[in-house]
This record gives C-alpha cells, sequence and structure tokens, in this order.
C-alpha cells in the first residue's frame, strides 16, 4: 500500500456508512441480527427482529448500534454477543423488562426444568431512569429459573429499578430457583440514583459476581449496589461471592454491597456468602457492607459470612452486622467513616458468632467518637486488630471499642493495637 492509501484508509474507515459497517462482520457461527430486519437505528422497534433472531439463530450478533428493545426472551442456548459499548440495547418505552431469562412454563422447583446455558457479552443496556425517573419493577435484565447464565464485559446505564434482578416466584407463582449465575467484568452506571439496585439476587445458588463497576446508583430508600435478599421463605441465597468489585459513590439506604434476610425462617437457611477484595468508595456519603436479619441471630441458623480483605473508604459507617450468626470480618481497613461501625442495632437483632481480626481502622468515627460501636451481642472475638487515629473529629479520644451496651463476659479481646489521635496544633 503506497503513502496515498494508508493517508485515506482512516478517512474512509469513519466515512458514513463505511466504518462501522464495515468493522463488524459477524464472527464465525454467529447470525447478524440485521438478517432479520433490526436498524439500531433509535427509533425502530427492534424487538421482533431481535426475537425472531433469538429463537432461531441461538448465537445472535448484534453489530453497532442503538437498537429499541423490549419483552426479549432469551430462551437454553442462547449467545447474543455485541462489539462492546458501540452495541446498545435501548430499554423501549411501553416494557417494562428489557430482557429476561426464564423458564417457558414459569419454571419449577427443579432446576432441570430451567432454561440453562446463556451467555451475554460485549453488549451495552440503557435504561430510561433519565427522562423516566425511578421504577422499581422496571428492570433491564430479568433472571428466573435459569441455570449456567453468564454476562460478561456488558454496561449497564440508567436503569429505572435493576440492572439485573435474580428472582423467583411470589404469592401463588410456582416455587424456582437459579444456579450458577456470574456476573463479570461488567459497568452499571446508575447516572443519578433513580435506580434501586445493580444486581439483586433474591434466589439464587452459585452465584459469582466479580470485577465490576457500580458506580453512581440506587435511590437513598432502596437497599444498595449488590443486594442479596431472600424475600420468601421458599427463597434460596447460599453459595454467593462477591470478589473484587468497584463501588463508587453508591447512595443506597442500606449498604453498597447488603445482605438483607427479610422474613424469619427459611425453608434452607442461607449460608456461604463470601466478600471479599471489594473496594467501596463513598464519597462520606455511601454506606458500607451490611449484614442483617430481624431475629435473635443466636436461634439463628450459621450464615457463613465471610467478608475479608475490601477496603471501605470514606463511608457513612463502614459496616453492620445485626440478626446474623457466624460473621468473620477479617484483613479489612475501614479508613474515615463519619460515624461507628455497629454490631447488634437494637430494633433488628443481635448478631452472634462475629470474629473481627486483623483489620486496619484509620480515622473511624469521626462524629460518634469511637471505632467500633457493640450493642449486645453474642460471642464476639476482637483480635489483632489496629486503630489508628480513631476518635472525635477535633482529634480528641474517645474509647475505640464502645462496649457500653454489651456484657464484658461475652467479648474476647487481645492483640489489638491503638494509634491515639494527634493532637491539634496549639495543645
Amino acid at each position: 500500500m503506497d503513502r496515498r492509501s494508508c493517508l485515506l484508509a482512516p478517512a474512509l474507515l469513519l466515512a458514513p456508512g463505511f466504518g462501522r459497517a464495515a468493522l463488524a462482520a459477524a464472527p464465525p457461527g454467529y447470525a447478524d441480527v440485521r438478517r432479520w430486519g433490526a436498524r439500531g437505528d433509535g427509533r425502530q422497534d427492534d424487538s421482533p427482529a431481535f426475537q425472531q433472531a433469538l429463537d432461531r439463530a441461538g448465537q445472535v450478533w448484534v453489530p453497532p448500534g442503538r437498537y429499541a428493545v423490549g419483552d426479549l426472551a432469551l430462551w437454553s442456548h442462547t449467545r447474543l454477543r455485541g462489539a462492546g459499548v458501540e452495541s446498545v440495547l435501548v430499554h423501549r418505552g411501553g416494557s417494562a423488562i428489557l430482557a429476561s431469562a426464564q423458564a417457558r412454563n414459569n419454571g419449577s422447583p427443579e432446576p432441570r426444568d430451567n432454561v440453562h446455558d446463556i451467555i451475554l457479552e460485549d453488549l451495552a443496556f440503557h435504561g430510561r431512569c433519565e427522562t423516566e425517573g425511578f421504577v422499581e419493577q422496571n428492570h433491564l435484565l430479568v433472571v428466573s429459573a435459569c441455570s449456567r447464565l453468564t454476562v460478561r464485559n456488558c454496561h449497564f446505564r440508567a436503569f429505572q429499578g435493576d440492572a439485573i434482578y435474580v428472582g423467583s416466584g411470589y404469592g401463588e407463582d410456582p416455587v424456582r430457583h437459579n444456579e450458577d449465575i456470574a456476573v463479570h467484568g461488567c459497568t452499571f452506571d446508575g447516572v443519578n440514583f433513580m435506580n434501586r439496585q445493580g444486581v439483586s439476587v433474591v434466589d439464587g445458588t452459585r452465584v459469582t459476581i466479580e470485577r465490576n463497576l457500580f458506580r453512581d446508583c440506587s435511590r437513598h430508600d432502596m437497599p444498595g449496589a449488590i443486594d442479596i435478599e431472600p424475600e420468601a421463605a421458599h427463597h434460596r441465597v447460599r453459595d454467593i461471592r462477591i470478589l473484587r468489585n468497584r463501588l463508587v459513590g453508591v447512595m443506597g439506604g442500606v449498604g453498597a454491597i447488603c445482605v438483607i434476610l427479610a422474613v424469619d425462617r427459611y425453608d434452607d437457611p442461607p449460608r456461604h456468602i463470601e466478600i471479599r477484595g471489594n473496594r467501596v468508595e463513598g464519597r462520606s456519603r455511601s454506606l458500607g457492607i451490611v449484614a442483617k436479619a430481624f431475629v435473635d441471630g443466636a436461634a439463628a441458623a450459621p450464615l457463613d459470612l465471610v467478608v475479608a480483605g475490601n477496603e471501605i473508604l470514606d463511608t457513612f459507617h463502614g459496616f453492620e452486622f445485626s440478626g446474623v450468626r457466624g460473621v468473620r470480618f477479617e484483613a479489612n481497613r475501614v479508613r474515615g467513616t463519619i460515624v461507628s461501625p455497629v454490631l447488634s442495632v437494637p430494633h433488628r437483632g443481635r448478631a452472634a458468632d462475629v470474629a473481627l481480626r486483623g483489620n486496619r481502622f484509620e480515622r473511624v468515627g469521626m462524629h460518634s467518637g469511637s471505632a467500633l460501636k457493640v450493642h449486645p451481642t453474642a460471642n464476639l472475638v476482637i483480635e489483632r486488630n489496629r486503630f489508628v487515629e480513631c476518635g472525635w473529629i477535633d482529634g480528641s479520644p474517645g474509647p475505640v471499642v464502645d462496649l457500653s451496651r454489651q456484657p464484658p463476659e461475652e467479648v474476647r479481646m487481645s492483640g489489638n493495637v491503638v494509634v491515639e489521635p494527634r493532637r491539634p496544633r496549639g495543645d
């Protein structure tokens, strides 16, 4: 190729009607959704074209464009793939759900009846919160009675309810369960906080939420960015892993990451939840990591909750554990909270079998004077933690661990290190 051709090539690629179409050929084995009449102009309702492609092709390619779609059904062995943030599925007005992965017969308690083996990758999903505000049940992706779903490298923006809702049946609906759900490398941008959650898990076994970015999401009266919340006795939540995510400016009213056990007793109690290696950046407004129930944790089934290796930075309270049994809070860094993290909020329930080991608390509880507030908690261990400059915002010291309402014989403390706040200049 001569020099003139080299100079002309970039201009040709950028010319209208040439560049994106030429570079967006369908990968081998995929059917281009435009084959069924999808335009991607943001105006035409492309839902019929998408549904035909999903029904007939299985592996569907979405080239760059803005596709107005709603109420799409994703069946077993579906693979929907795009070219990244330029392949945009726009939540069509008049539809509550952009797409759903659920069994044709509404599912059953048996996973063998689930819709299964679905992959969504390199796509953008855009909701309507910028123009229509908050609508709690308007979700971008609903998962129900589904096994082996992977959502990878996708961008969720401006969702009104949840970006991804992993749910089950209500009332007289059939009981159904989700298994093996993975959300990897995605971005959840709530834009204006007029949303519910980034990811909600109401029913799920072996769910992994890993290496995602959550920012500017969740209305103040909604739980938070990641919400694990079985809402009925038959809902099944176990083997949940929340790993290495970044959460920035989450405004939910419970926590950036939260576990909420909403009923007194479950048919199959929630268990084995791991929250590890995440970074919560609060901007002094957001909450941190929360697990709460409304029962006496000493009489509850073990939750087996591990919260380890996280950074909780500049949040309002850092963390809370109430009404749950079996919590290991280990090797975390908590910095710059407004009020004290708390155990066993009285109007919820007392926590039990809680161990805080090897954590670092820096300038925590600046408006409450203590790094940790303990209400009656059964079997509490506080070991090998480091408390650095924790106390009042003016530099005056307070009780590092406030046990004023905690019977001392229920607490074992050893090996903790306290570094006193620096005095203000002139003292």
